[in-house]
């Protein structure tokens, strides 16, 4: 899994570029059902899920897949059906939907060019986002250049 203090960086980095206030919420599946007893998740028509209902909610305005260094996420039966529900499914909603990709860059795992010298990107958060109305991706990194302005 994913240690919970690379989830906080990775929430905290998309609250930051997204300009989102304190009082922004996250439903997060882990704590959002009882781990303890899922039997909501026993049900023949996923549509019914918790998963399905948060992410197709009107008050739901996207989502964020978190990535660990192992990418799990794309092992994981019920993060596969998020991931589908939030790029394919939501087609069926009302208003915009953006899915993105958050992960924590490990130290020395990244090089940037800056000018004509690659560079070292420091462990720091990154977000891939949808860019365009055509589906196309920017990322960004929490990284500061010598200019004092983000990756």
């Amino acid at each position: 899994g994913t240690p919970w203090c690379d989830s906080l960086t990775m929430l905290s980095f998309h609250s930051e570029v997204h300009g989102l206030s304190e009082a922004s919420p996250y439903w997060i599946c882990t704590f959002a059902n009882n781990q303890h007893n899922l039997e909501e998740l026993n049900t023949s028509d996923l549509l019914d899920t918790p998963f399905v209902r948060a992410i197709m909610s009107s008050s739901c305005m996207g989502t964020v897949m978190l990535m660990n260094e192992d990418a799990e996420p794309f092992r994981r039966t019920w993060c596969t059906l998020e991931n589908f529900i939030s790029t394919q499914h939501v087609k069926k909603k009302s208003g915009p939907h953006l899915f993105e990709v958050a992960a924590v860059v490990q130290e020395g795992r990244q090089k940037i060019t800056v000018g004509e010298e690659q560079v070292r990107v420091p462990r720091c958060p990154a977000l891939l986002q949808q860019g365009d109305a055509d589906g196309g991706f920017v990322d960004k990194a929490g990284y500061e250049d010598a200019d004092g302005g983000f990756v």
